[in-house]
């Protein structure tokens, strides 16, 4: 007699999570269609060379963001669940405090090693000592990059059209300063504040709805910074680190390899690169995009102690991703012939008439 009801319960739950797996994934969607637009306007205007360098001080920009950061988001959901379904404001506040000092004290790091490493290993990572100060500059952006613990928060809140419309914003600035760029004719440093500006708009609404969250719960009240930092959450320290450190394995296919290039055998070489992992992310994008949605749905239950019903929705929901991978495996070979007879860049910068 208990049965159906748990599993109508999961069956729920799994449309949820899809729910929010396909806001995701609307919004990510519009942000790789406006990533090619950016980097075809890039191209255009640049020409090959020049589009390499840009992509590989963006590159090192993000490695370094994502690298540093300790994926608070997973720290808020997993300390902030139990904390929020039972109203304890202070256990709340406690793990609010915690993942804002991480988030801190990992944007510090970043950015002095981004600025630093702009010099020493500028020739190694593909830009001339000239460009150099550009390079150290724009890893200022590194401070918008770390934002994890907001994206924490809405997630928890199971506010993902946020999230998505987070994403589709950053694109939407990139697209309209590089247009801007390419009109004015400012070469390399024109597109990357272009770029930056679009990381700091991105910041700044995903900051902005945390907050309005966090007030609207009436979860900001008698918020103080004193006491022990992980106090009541025991753990805490170590899945911290872990998450980082899987984080970190997942980076190293993907900046560090476009940075790889670059260094071995060219920045044009690395622009190419850089297209094509856009390309191959966006195919397998909604696949991924179900663990965001579920880890939220994961912690819920694991707060209310439905250890059965957390395995359950984790078979499904693994299922249901192989699934979608493998349909979109079979529409990659198919199609990714066509597309690799298909040059957007050209061999020498085209400005507008």
């Amino acid at each position: 007699m208990t049965a159906a009801p748990t599993e109508a319960g999961v069956g729920a739950i799994l449309r949820r999570v899809v729910s929010n797996a396909g806001v995701l994934l609307g919004g990510r969607s519009v942000n790789a269609v406006l990533g090619l637009i950016y980097l075809a306007i890039a191209g255009r205007s640049l020409g090959a060379a020049n589009m390499g360098v840009l992509v590989l001080i963006t590159a090192f920009a993000q490695f370094l963001g994502d690298v540093v950061k300790f994926q608070s988001w997973q720290t808020v959901i997993h300390y902030g669940a139990r904390p929020l379904v039972e109203g304890d404001r202070p256990a709340f506040q406690r793990m609010l405090r915690f993942t804002l000092v991480l988030d801190a004290a990992s944007t510090l790091l970043g950015l002095a090693i981004g600025v630093i490493g702009s010099f020493v290993f500028a020739d190694r990572l593909g830009w001339s000592q000239a460009m150099a100060p550009v390079a150290a500059l724009y890893m200022l952006s590194i401070v918008f990059v770390v934002s994890a613990m907001p994206t924490g928060l809405l997630r928890l809140f199971d506010r993902f059209d946020v999230l998505a419309q987070q994403t589709a914003l950053v694109g939407f600035v990139r697209v309209l300063g590089s247009v801007a760029a390419w009109a004015s004719g400012g070469g390399v440093p024109a597109f990357l504040m272009a770029w930056a500006v679009g990381s700091i708009a991105g910041w700044l609404y995903l900051v902005t709805m945390g907050v309005r969250e966090l007030r609207r719960r009436d979860l900001l009240a008698d918020f103080s910074w004193k006491g022990p930092l992980a106090d009541g959450m025991p753990g805490a320290w170590r899945f911290a680190w872990n998450t980082n450190l899987a984080a970190t394995l997942d980076v190293a296919f993907t900046h560090v390899a476009t940075l790889i290039v670059g260094a071995l055998v060219g920045p044009a070489q690395a622009a190419f690169w850089r297209v094509g992992r856009q390309v191959a992310d966006a195919i397998a994008k909604p696949a991924k995009l179900l663990t965001p949605a579920l880890y939220p749905e994961l912690a819920r239950l694991r707060a209310g102690d439905r250890h059965d019903a957390m395995w359950r929705l984790a078979r499904h929901v693994g299922v249901l991703a192989g699934g979608v991978g493998l349909v979109l495996l079979a529409v990659a070979a198919f199609a990714g012939a066509r597309c690799s007879r298909s040059s957007w860049v050209p061999t020498s910068p085209r400005r507008p008439a």
